[in-house]
């Protein structure tokens, strides 16, 4: 009778454990077909791994999170298309797939310290398996916790631990709702029963950018015209933003509904430098999260690549040196203008060989070379034909006639050119030529002004950095710069953008006219930069990339500038124009300063000739 009693309670107890096997495997294969099914549907992709990252606090469910996640492998690995990861160490791309099972908050804390943007793609597909106790209290500092970090694309299954009930509900949030912007209330999505209530036709992961019901996004920017134009028209506390790069933004706006507050960085920084510690301006804005996007024609570069993430380019173009008009001629350099210099030294070494040769031969004589009362000596004829007078005395021997003829000839053909070419230059433009080339900027001695954050531009140029002076920290300053370059109040060439010396020849051309040097420092391209872990750049990048073979872009840039001076052709004289009394002023003054020699001389021999009566 004991021995059937003993039977009876093992009979029980064997029971009672496989009943609860039963139930937990039941359980278990209701929770693994579930993720599985949400692996098969969202997850498959044959490039991209799903990142496995997992922790548990009670020790007591970590042998029941280990089959979970062992099944989950088991079964999901029989669809070949879906690859697993489990390490923490960078990949050749970031985790855009994650499945993460937790038991509480603190578990959930500890895989969180683990997420970073270098690692994992926030703006990818998030699963959080909650497999210990919860509530909705935790449900909610979940979503929480993943939206300080900017993660949208996220659900949360909740698994039941009712004997009686197996129920899995799926959770998620939308941070832009109407009237309610960026709060962050727990959505229950659906609440499955069974494996068979799994509906492929719910969207699990709705894109929930695609409108932000008017709510606000706060954008980084300061004045850089033409892409960004301070209006302040209404007062000097409320201003209004133009430009090109406005434009730009304002459709993206219209298209995903939201309002835009514009915060402006400490005046004098504008970009700012970018760093893994103590950036500035506007870069430490964007690194910081303290705006959601900065524009401000930011260029695409490795160093903000790093701490920043970068949109798709909208906008290309170059970096340049703005030179100024060429410095005017004075009226003697006029007169210079028609020979090289090199021409002027083998005219003067001409004339002067020949009168030496004329000394040399009358050495030998007896004959006066220059006497001031006579017009006939040979010194005085070479100077006369050379200047095109008329020779007073003619040589007798056929030798000496020829040297004359020759020196005739030469003096006709040298008086000709430079006559012909004065009347052309005289009439052409009275400016030096503008400096092309780093060369010509060197060789002319100008001072290169450009913004501090230029002078990465050139580190293999030391004996440019020599002779640079940093542009003032002010608002919109480059455009400043060109304004004292038109004026004439800077000696010296302005590092800028292209489109900035596009916009002052249209709307500041009264000033001066800006030209830009013929070969440019570089090409950049202009984009949209967001914090590091923003899910914005995708939605934005969307929308820009559809407007880039419209060529809206270039429309706009157009319409902020004046490209006329890129392809200005130069000005030709087909018929002769009668000189003007401003062009001839040169040979005035020349004329002035010989007749006032002659004078002298004359003044002087009549002063040698009353000394010589008195004697």
């Amino acid at each position: 009778m004991k021995f059937v009693c003993v039977l009876s309670q093992v009979l029980t107890l064997t029971q009672a454990i496989l009943k609860e096997d039963y139930l937990y495997n039941r359980k278990l294969n209701f929770n693994v077909q579930t993720i599985v099914s949400i692996l098969n549907e969202y997850y498959v992709n044959n490039h991209l791994p799903t990142q496995i990252s997992y922790s548990v606090s009670d020790a007591k469910l970590v042998y029941k999170q280990n089959d979970l996640i062992n099944s989950v492998l088991k079964y999901a690995s029989e669809n070949s298309n879906i690859l697993f990861h489990l390490a923490h160490f960078k990949q050749r791309t970031t985790f855009f797939y994650n499945l993460i099972f937790i038991d509480d908050l603190c578990a959930f804390r500890s895989v969180l310290l683990l997420l970073n943007s270098g690692i994992y793609n926030f703006s990818g597909l998030y699963t959080v398996v909650i497999t210990g106790l919860f509530d909705e209290a935790l449900i909610q500092e979940i979503l929480a916790k993943l939206w300080s970090i900017k993660i949208t694309n996220a659900i949360i299954l909740t698994i039941s631990h009712s004997d009686v009930h197996e129920t899995i509900a799926m959770y998620t949030y939308f941070p832009f709702e109407k009237n309610n912007c960026g709060q962050v209330n727990p959505v229950l999505l659906t609440n499955l029963k069974s494996h068979n209530d799994f509906n492929k036709n719910d969207i699990l992961f709705p894109n929930k950018w695609e409108n932000l019901h008017n709510c606000t996004l706060k954008a980084g920017t300061f004045e850089i015209k033409p892409f960004i134009i301070m209006d302040y028209s209404n007062g000097d506390f409320e201003r209004n933003i133009d430009g090109f790069e406005a434009k730009l933004i304002e459709i993206v706006q219209r298209k995903l509904n939201f309002q835009i507050q514009y915060h402006f960085p400490a005046i004098g920084t504008q970009w700012g430098f970018i760093g893994e510690n103590n950036s500035t301006g506007l870069m430490k804005m964007i690194q910081s999260g303290q705006v959601d996007f900065g524009i401000a024609s930011i260029a695409l570069t490795a160093d903000r690549s790093e701490f920043l993430q970068a949109g798709s380019a909208h906008y290309t173009s170059k970096i340049v040196f703005a030179i100024p008009d060429g410095r005017l001629y004075t009226p003697l350099e006029k007169l210079f203008r028609p020979f090289k210099t090199s021409m002027w030294y083998a005219v003067v070494f001409c004339l002067t060989s020949v009168a030496c040769s004329v000394v040399a031969f009358y050495r030998l004589g007896s004959h006066r070379l220059l006497n001031l009362n006579e017009s006939r000596s040979p010194v005085m004829n070479i100077f006369s034909v050379f200047f095109g007078g008329p020779s007073s005395q003619v040589p007798e021997q056929n030798c000496a006639r020829m040297v004359l003829f020759s020196w005739i000839y030469y003096c006709f053909i040298i008086r000709t050119v430079y006559q012909s070419l004065l009347f052309q230059y005289l009439q052409q433009e009275q400016r030096w030529p503008e400096v092309e080339t780093i060369e010509d900027i060197e060789r002319e001695g100008l001072t290169y002004y450009m913004a501090d954050i230029a002078q990465r531009f050139f580190i293999n140029a030391p004996h440019v950095l020599e002779r640079t002076q940093i542009l003032p920290h002010e608002s919109d300053y480059l455009s400043k710069a060109l304004e004292r370059l038109a004026r004439n109040e800077i000696y010296g060439v302005v590092c800028v953008i292209l489109n900035n010396i596009a916009y002052h020849n249209k709307f500041k051309a009264h000033i001066g006219v800006i030209h830009a040097m013929t070969n440019p420092i570089l090409t950049y391209s202009i984009a949209m930069h967001y914090p590091k872990n923003s899910p914005l750049a995708e939605h934005f990048d969307k929308i820009i990339n559809k407007l880039q073979p419209s060529g809206i872009a270039d429309y706009w840039a157009n319409n902020y500038g004046n490209n006329a001076f890129l392809h200005q052709i130069k000005q030709t004289y087909n018929v002769p124009k009668p000189l003007t009394n401003a062009q001839l002023i040169g040979l005035y003054k020349v004329s002035t300063l010989l007749l006032s020699i002659a004078i002298i001389v004359f003044l002087c021999e009549l002063f040698t000739f009353w000394i010589s009566s008195m004697h």
